[in-house]
């Protein structure tokens, strides 16, 4: 089956959110915190997976809110989570950045991003964010 990735649109939302709320027990996706940048992996017109970038005014750009369809169980699973990946780079790359990051304790997002050449920096850190 041939994978392809393209730009999440406003109407993809609502399939991400199902899916977070599934792999989050129940927990609901806040849209608000969400860029206007992100990715979508598809197989046969069906999406199964996206991420989220978070593009700055600086060299750098994050990787975040990865999540699929955890119904999805075929063997090219993998793959389309790095296709996801290697579209933020290409963008990000094509606009001028120079460095991807992404913070998180997704074991399975992490290996993916091993694989692309991405390390492991420090792992004791906080996580604090203020709503205004």
């Amino acid at each position: 089956m041939e994978l392809i990735t393209r730009e999440i649109q406003e109407k993809d939302l609502e399939t991400v959110s199902e899916w977070w709320y599934k792999w989050h027990d129940g927990e609901v996706l806040n849209l608000n915190m969400l860029p206007k940048t992100g990715f979508i992996v598809e197989s046969e017109n069906k999406p199964f997976g996206a991420v989220f970038m978070y593009i700055t005014n600086s060299n750098i750009a994050a990787i975040q809110w990865a999540v699929s369809d955890n119904s999805y169980r075929e063997e090219d699973r993998e793959k389309g989570l790095q296709l996801l990946i290697k579209a933020c780079e290409l963008k990000w790359k094509k606009e001028g950045g120079k460095y991807l990051f992404f913070w998180g304790n997704n074991n399975k997002f992490n290996k993916s991003l091993n694989k692309l050449d991405f390390y492991t920096g420090d792992t004791g850190y906080d996580q604090l964010i203020k709503k205004i």
